[in-house]
């Protein structure tokens, strides 16, 4: 793992609306196919959920957190070469 490989990874995914009401958009612009995790964290560091994707190289995820109480979380995106996180707030 280096540090251009995070990088690109970091602006390769996009995640919209933020703050969201609970229905959450990946837009992913890899290079190169990648298998991803997403794992979402509370506040308090705990993992709240877990979603994968198999070889994705471009296109868009759709996350659904309406389930999930109102505050911040993390989400932790994970490629085969690097791992991102994206901060998050769910409000309705």
């Amino acid at each position: 793992i280096s540090v251009s490989d995070i990088k690109e990874l970091d602006h390769s995914i996009q995640v919209y609306p933020n703050p969201s009401s609970g229905i959450l958009r990946l837009k992913v612009n890899l290079k190169s196919a990648s298998d991803l995790t997403i794992r979402v964290t509370n506040i308090l560091g705990q993992q709240v959920g877990r979603f994968a994707t198999a070889k994705m190289q471009q296109g868009e995820i759709k996350l659904d957190l309406s389930a999930y109480a109102n505050g911040v979380y993390v989400l932790s995106i994970q490629s085969d070469k690097a791992t991102v996180s994206k901060k998050i707030i769910l409000q309705r």
